[in-house]
């Protein structure tokens, strides 16, 4: 059903062109022997007959120096002198024996030497030539193939070429339904956009994370109005899976959409219009703006095309300018999300404090972190557990990245006592 709207007028034309080309060459990339048809590349076949001409001329010149030099186990080296790059044709002679004036020594070594002679000089010049000529040849003929087939079947190999990319993308979702762990997705079309996943996994990193000899902690979502939480705030330690965690997510709304099975144990979402992400931070000097500046331009769009039936994610908005800045704009921003857009949203953040926002909007903000366990010696050293479990985190252990980093231990110490005095003064002035 397929193919069966593929034009019927292409199997010929294409039958017709392989018939005058070398399939052997053509997998080689071998221009110089990849056209059949003599009447139709016949400037072709002509150069080649000219270049066998010459190889012949090589063949005679061989049969003078046996006769001159008495020896007839000379035979023509080719000595590779590059990756690419050979000198051909050379006569290999051991030191002792002497050669005509006027030969030319190409190389030594401790027991032969090589020469190239004036005749072998000559037919080199012409077989460089004919060499060149063929390959501009070549290439004019296969510019012409493409030609014609461009000018008379352009149309014809389009809808061959889209018919190919739909069976080979139907091919890929089959194999991918028959992938242990997966499931079929139900898409909804509903008013109120919404996602619920249980035991979702990321496949590419599951995949990177296995061939290690590693596993992806699975992690399950609900999100949207009907759950009473349509935003989620996300916060948690650095290197805890804030990032994979919602990445997931899209990936997760996207494969459904397009009608794949998912890596989970259930999938249930409703029609998303778009994904929107402001994830990572960098400037665009071209264009002189700083990273916040890009950050901010970025959020800015975001806000302006987004609907009730978008997904948003924005990860750590607002970390491109001072802390009370940053936090400010990312308390603004999140409640204008709950309040005017009303989509289903996933916000990253380190500003704690923003966590106060679900006493206003305790129907659609929901307080997540991802799971960790302290150790007993040192609270700021950490085993992450790569889990989304309730609730804001107490802090965001960057002294423990820090320390996996290599940073010293002084300073790491000096930071750590920095850090308590600022949390002392902040508690005190709440």
């Amino acid at each position: 059903l397929l193919f069966s709207s593929a034009p019927k007028k292409l199997e010929e034309t294409v039958k017709s062109l392989l018939r005058g080309l070398d399939p052997e060459a053509a997998e080689k990339k071998d221009k110089g022997n990849l056209f059949l048809d003599q009447e139709k590349y016949g400037q072709v076949f002509a150069i080649k007959s000219e270049i066998k001409l010459i190889e012949k001329g090589f063949d005679a010149e061989l049969l003078e120096i046996r006769k001159l030099l008495r020896r007839k186990d000379i035979n023509y080296r080719t000595l590779r002198t590059g990756y690419s790059s050979v000198l051909e044709y050379l006569i290999e002679l051991p030191k002792a024996i002497g050669v005509p004036r006027g030969w030319t020594t190409i190389s030594t070594t401790q027991r032969v030497v090589r020469y190239t002679t004036p005749t072998v000089e000559h037919l080199l010049e012409k077989l460089a030539r004919k060499r060149e000529e063929l390959v501009l040849t070549c290439n004019e003929a296969w510019e012409a193939v493409l030609e014609s087939v461009s000018s008379k079947h352009h149309a014809d190999f389009k809808i061959l070429l889209e018919i190919v990319s739909t069976f080979d993308a139907l091919l890929s979702l089959s194999v991918v339904a028959k992938f242990p762990g997966f499931v079929c997705p139900i898409v909804e079309k509903n008013d109120d956009s919404f996602l619920e996943f249980e035991d979702a996994r990321h496949p590419v990193i599951e995949k990177l994370r296995n061939d290690i000899g590693s596993e992806f902690v699975p992690n399950s979502i609900q999100l949207g109005k009907k759950y009473k939480k349509n935003v989620q705030l996300i916060t948690g330690p650095n290197m805890g899976g804030k990032s994979s965690y919602v990445r997931m997510s899209c990936v997760m709304v996207i494969l459904a959409q397009i009608g794949s099975f998912v890596p989970a144990t259930k999938c249930r979402v409703s029609l998303f219009d778009q994904i929107v992400t402001r994830m990572g931070a960098s400037d665009d000097i071209l264009r002189g703006m700083s990273t916040f500046l890009v950050e901010m331009r970025q959020t800015a769009t975001m806000i302006e095309n987004a609907t009730p039936r978008s997904l948003l994610v924005l990860d750590e908005i607002g970390r491109g300018t001072s802390t009370t800045d940053g936090s400010s704009i990312a308390r603004a921003t999140l409640k204008y999300i709950c309040t005017e857009i009303g989509c289903c949203c996933m916000f990253i953040t380190h500003y704690l404090e923003l966590a106060k926002l679900q006493e206003d909007f305790p129907q659609t903000l929901a307080i997540s972190h991802m799971g960790f366990v302290e150790s007993e010696e040192d609270e700021n050293q950490i085993i992450f557990l790569y889990k989304s479990v309730p609730g804001p985190a107490r802090k965001s252990y960057g002294l423990n990245v820090a320390r996996l980093a290599g940073i010293s231990s002084d300073i790491i110490a000096e930071a750590k006592t920095k850090s308590e005095e600022l949390e002392q003064a902040m508690n005190t002035v709440r």
